[in-house]
């Protein structure tokens, strides 16, 4: 919909159709009740399991007792959490974001992932060459600290891949995040 339109549902110039709400509730990852203000918006916790390199170390011990809000409606028991450090998946995934794993997704190219690769913890960007033998683990922001990790698809490294189903930004980076954007972070 319209920005336009939009303005005049908040404003209670015009009540959106049914089929307006579900999709508004789709995109939204909400119930349609909750929209309409009939009901509260339902969430479950999901446990932050570890921590990931997106440039920085991650630290030797992290916050293991955390939980984070989900929607209920995406939730599956199966999900975790990890929690991101550093600035190279910037500006999709920034230092303190909760990433919320799924580790029965189906990885395809271009998906962020959270990798384990011999002792080494990250996220950043899935790339599978059937044809070159390797996978390729690509940094949003590729400079000499933040490099792509190359793994022959053959080798007999401990490698294990998760999907990157959601990113739950941390509050109290929103500052930080918003100077990279406009170049003077």
């Amino acid at each position: 919909k319209s920005k336009e339109s939009i303005s005049k549902w908040r404003s209670g110039e015009r009540t959106p159709n049914p089929d307006e709400v579900a999709q508004l509730a789709k995109i939204l990852r909400v119930n349609s009740d909750y929209l309409l203000g009939l009901t509260p918006q339902i969430v479950r916790k999901v446990p932050v399991t570890g921590c990931a390199s997106c440039g920085n170390p991650q630290p030797s011990v992290c916050d293991l007792d955390e939980m984070v809000d989900y929607p209920e409606l995406d939730w599956k028991p199966e999900l975790f959490a990890i929690r991101a450090y550093g600035e190279s998946m910037a500006p999709e995934i920034n230092d303190g974001d909760r990433c919320i794993i799924d580790p029965t997704a189906k990885i395809i190219d271009g998906d962020l992932v959270y990798y384990k690769l011999n002792g080494e913890t990250a996220i950043k960007i899935f790339w599978r060459d059937d044809d070159a033998g390797i996978i390729q683990f690509v940094p949003h922001n590729q400079t000499e600290v933040f490099k792509t990790k190359t793994v022959r698809i053959d080798a007999s490294e401990e490698l294990s891949i998760y999907k990157v189903a959601d990113v739950v930004t941390s509050k109290k980076n929103g500052r930080a995040a918003r100077l990279k954007l406009i170049g003077r972070g």
